[in-house]
Formats: C-alpha cells, sequence, structure tokens
C-alpha cells in the first residue's frame, strides 16, 4: 500500500508540471493564402483574421474561425487598401483595423467591422502620423494605438464620439514591431527594436492616470515581430525574432506574464515551427497563433497553419492519493462575477469530461474542456471580458468513451456583471 501512494505521488507531481504549461493543439489551417503580418482579434466566440502579405503580394481578405466547429469562413474584404502590418482590436460587439503599408506608402485610415452584418465602415483617421508596424488594443470602451514606424506617441480612440485623443506618449521610448495587448484595466506593450536595437523592456498603461510604469523585462531574449494575448489575468507573449535581421534567430518559445506578481514564467513551447510575424487572438480560457515566417538558410518559409493553446487544460487542484468517490460539479467563484470565475468539479474515475457555457437561450457559447480526465479535482476559469452581462450556466457531461455516454450530467447557474 505504501509503494501504491508512493507511485501515485510521483504521477501527481509529474501529471501537474505537463498540465500547467499548457497544452498545443493543431487546428485547421488558415482559410486564406499563406502569409505573414496579417492582423487579427476576437469577438463574441468567434476569432477573425486579415490582411497581411506573402512578399509578393498584400491581401486584404478577411476571415472569421469558430472554435466549435473548427472552421474558417471568408467574410466581406477589409474596407480599405489591400495592406500589412496593420493594427487591430475588438471593442464590444465590433472589431476595428487601421494603419499599416499598402503598396504604395504608410496608411492612417482606420476602419470598423460589424459581424452582425458583415460590413466595414470607415471611422475618423488615427490621430497620429500614418506607420507601420505600430501596437494597438482595447481597455473597457477605447481603443489604444500607439509606437510603430520607430515612434514613441499613443491615442485613444473613443468609438461614441468617433475621435482620437492624444495621450501620454509610450514609456519606453521610440520603436516599431513591438507587442501589446491589455488584461483588465490595464494596457501593455513591450519587445520590438528601435532601429539599432531589438528590445525587452516591458511597460504597463493605466488610462485612468494617464501614466506609463516599467514592468519586468520580457522573460525571453529581446526580440521584435513577436504575437501575443490575453487570457483572464494573464499575458502571453511568444515567437518572434531575436536579433537584427538576417543576425539572430527566429523563436518559439511562449511566456506567461502575471500582473500581480509582475514576474514571467515560460511555458509549452509554441509546437508549430519557429518563425516571426505570425497573428493571434484569444477566445475565452485559449489562445491561438498561426501564419508567419521563418527564413532557414537562404528560403523564406510562409506560414499558414494556425494552432491553439489552452491555458486551462487538465489543471488538477487534488492530488489523486484522496481521489473523489462521486462526480461533482461546483459552484462556480466567484459568483456573481465581473471578467473571470473559476469552475470547479471532481471525477472519480478515468472519463471523458466537456465543460461548456450556455446563454439565457439554451445556446452553447463557448466550450471550456472536452477531453479525457484523469481521476482528480479539477478547476477552469471562464474569462468573459467580452460578453455581455447576464445569467449564464455552466454544465459539465461526464462519459466513459469519447462520445460522452452522459454518465453524469450537472448544470449550474451563474451571473455576469458589469
Amino acid at each position: 500500500m505504501k509503494r501504491l501512494l508512493e507511485i501515485l505521488a510521483f504521477l501527481y507531481i509529474v501529471t501537474f508540471s505537463a498540465y500547467a504549461d499548457g497544452k498545443w493543439t493543431q487546428k485547421a489551417a488558415f482559410g486564406g493564402t499563406a502569409r505573414y503580418r496579417a492582423t487579427g482579434f476576437s469577438i463574441n466566440g468567434k476569432g477573425y483574421l486579415g490582411t497581411g502579405g506573402d512578399g509578393s503580394s498584400l491581401y486584404k481578405d478577411f476571415w472569421e474561425y469558430d472554435p466549435q466547429t473548427n472552421v474558417w469562413t471568408q467574410k466581406a474584404d477589409f474596407g480599405g487598401t489591400a495592406r500589412d502590418h496593420a493594427v487591430g482590436f475588438s471593442i464590444g460587439s465590433k472589431g476595428y483595423i487601421g494603419t499599416g503599408v499598402d503598396s504604395w506608402d504608410k496608411t492612417k485610415d482606420f476602419w470598423e467591422y460589424d459581424p452582425q452584418t458583415n460590413a466595414w465602415t470607415q471611422k475618423a483617421d488615427f490621430g497620429g502620423t500614418a506607420r507601420l508596424a505600430a501596437v494597438g488594443f482595447s481597455i473597457g470602451d477605447k481603443g489604444y494605438i500607439g509606437t510603430g514606424s520607430v515612434t514613441k506617441d499613443f491615442w485613444e480612440y473613443d468609438p461614441q464620439t468617433n475621435a482620437w485623443t492624444q495621450k501620454a506618449d509610450f514609456g519606453g521610448g521610440l520603436r516599431s514591431q513591438a507587442v501589446g495587448f491589455s488584461i483588465g484595466d490595464k494596457g501593455y506593450i513591450g519587445t520590438g527594436w528601435n532601429g539599432s536595437s531589438v528590445l525587452k523592456d516591458f511597460w504597463e498603461y493605466d488610462p485612468q492616470t494617464n501614466v506609463w510604469t516599467q514592468k519586468a523585462d520580457f522573460g525571453g531574449t529581446a526580440r521584435w515581430g513577436v504575437v501575443g494575448f490575453s487570457v483572464g489575468n494573464s499575458g502571453y507573449i511568444g515567437l518572434g525574432y531575436d536579433g537584427l535581421l538576417g543576425e539572430g534567430t527566429s523563436k518559439k518559445d511562449l511566456w506567461n506574464y502575471d500582473k500581480e506578481m509582475d514576474t514571467w514564467t515560460q511555458k509549452a513551447d509554441f509546437s508549430g515551427s519557429a518563425r516571426w510575424e505570425a497573428g493571434g487572438f484569444s477566445i475565452g480560457s485559449k489562445g491561438y497563433i498561426g501564419t508567419g515566417k521563418d527564413k532557414r538558410g537562404s528560403t523564406v518559409y510562409i506560414m499558414g497553419d494556425f494552432w491553439e493553446y489552452d491555458t486551462t487544460t487538465s489543471f488538477v487542484v487534488e492530488p489523486p492519493v484522496t481521489l473523489p468517490n462521486e462526480y461533482k460539479l461546483y459552484q462556480n467563484s466567484p459568483n456573481p462575477f465581473n471578467t473571470s470565475t473559476t469552475i470547479s468539479y471532481s471525477i472519480p474515475e478515468k472519463s471523458y469530461i466537456e465543460i461548456a457555457i450556455y446563454n439565457s437561450a439554451g445556446q452553447k457559447i463557448e466550450c471550456l474542456i472536452n477531453n479525457l480526465h484523469e481521476a482528480g479535482r479539477y478547476e477552469v476559469q471562464w474569462n468573459a471580458s467580452k460578453i455581455s452581462s447576464g445569467i449564464y450556466f455552466y454544465r459539465i457531461v461526464a462519459g466513459s468513451t469519447d462520445n460522452l455516454s452522459e454518465q453524469f450530467v450537472e448544470c449550474k447557474e451563474m451571473i455576469l456583471l458589469r
């Protein structure tokens, strides 16, 4: 018996370490032509990716990705000229793309996409000078664009007034090819290059005080052309190129930023080939990265593959030496909640598990977990930052086979308040 407990304890440690790094899964290849320097965002459980180029052509096609069906659907072409190095973000139920470089010059036009009507509407031009390789993100009901073309100015967009307002210059100085994302009510920008050096500094922007604060340097090597996204209270940065062009190497490492601890932790390497200038976005508890380019010797490779990173894959919170004796779905915490909440559940035996979120009309809006579990207690976080207030339901289905024979089903209610 003592030997059995030692083996179980060892398996727990190994399992916990592997799961904590997250998991990459290859998904359906991007629906358009392979490319790099595309831009994207997510709206209401769907991802969007478009524009970009392949070294000989620039594109303006625009595609929607449905993680539930793993299918890409072509949507209305981007409203501006074909271009690469543009910036994209979403605010509420609308997406926005602007700036970049087309066949003639750098641009500053700015466009709104409505997925309900599948239509693009031109909005007020970006408030700064025309530029490429800028950074953009949204915080609450405002959008932000800054840096790019080795600049440091930073601008706020208000979709209610369709107006741009200049804010405090980016704290890290001039740069291009940086990366940015938002976590809660703060924005973050880091990495990139300033025309002579490759950078790894990382900065936090507070829109309430209009102040930039330097945080812990990015955990990997200095680089540019990286991709970033946020999930819940964490940010992720990875891939990129770690030197001046021709002097560095393409990367595939992924790093997690904890804003509360101001620390970086390396996670599971990207499972595709190393690359830079890829596109990415997040949907719920998952991040998505695809497209991009790599150069090996004298050959340039243009990518069209697409990958999902599960930040919550099988995260064990109770050692299997204290196995549950029944299936159980616990009440989410906190509840009510504002942005994210944690759902816990127990599994008494090896089972296939699905955890899904439903709206008040009974429609499935997101699947958080759908894989095989060993016995144990687990938790998964639902990030509802882009979901409207209301009553939602979460449902567990457990089965002994991969077709979910419904050995156990339970549903609970939760309340999202803004």
